[in-house]
């Protein structure tokens, strides 16, 4: 399908060996910007929610994901010993979504986490819930459509803990596969830090 990015481009899924399959974007200024591998078996079309491919930025993104669940657990373990409160599930942000390989990963290693995941080109939403790489009935996966920069819970300081995050996966690259400057800039960076969730 055309991507609405680039009126030259066009996201393109296209199967691999051993049930690996790539989505992209294909054509125009960005020539092949591949937004993420999948793995789905061929006999029942399922997408296997432990292949996270051979990137090791995304099994190193995992990796830190898990361990923020673990401290998680270990400091409400501690509260709930002293008080009644209840386990907060971990509710992490994807700037970025790819094929959504990190946010399957972690729903199925963290079962009660939420995860809320914006990307930029529609057409690659489109994509992801034609392909069943994500579940848009589940109320603990959202996947939308907008600049992960301009994310509307970013622009004020939050106080509704229901829209704030424990964890920020960013995953965005641009036509020449870099990280775009507004991702690392200080005021982001400052409204990322106060809309976390301790």
């Amino acid at each position: 399908a055309p991507s609405v990015l680039d009126d030259n481009a066009f996201v393109e899924v296209k199967k691999r060996i051993n049930g690996w399959h790539t989505l992209g974007i294909v054509g125009g200024p960005t020539k092949s910007i591949y937004h993420g591998v999948f793995k789905k078996d061929d006999t029942t079309g399922l997408v296997d929610p432990y292949a996270l491919g051979p990137s090791e930025y995304i099994r190193a993104m995992a990796s830190v994901a898990l361990c923020l669940s673990v401290v998680n657990a270990r400091d409400e373990e501690n509260s709930i010993q002293s008080t009644t409160m209840s386990r907060t599930p971990l509710r992490y942000l994807h700037m970025g979504y790819g094929s959504g390989s990190l946010m399957r990963f972690l729903r199925l290693a963290i079962p009660e986490s939420q995860h809320v995941a914006v990307d930029l080109d529609p057409t690659v939403v489109e994509a992801a819930v034609e392909l069943g790489l994500i579940d848009p009935a589940s109320s603990c996966e959202r996947l939308e459509v907008g600049d992960a920069l301009e994310y509307p819970c970013l622009e004020t300081k939050e106080t509704d803990e229901s829209t704030r995050f424990h964890g920020v996966c960013i995953d965005v690259y641009d036509g020449a596969n870099r990280m775009p400057p507004g991702f690392y800039a200080v005021p982001f960076l400052e409204k990322l830090r106060d809309n976390l969730l301790e």
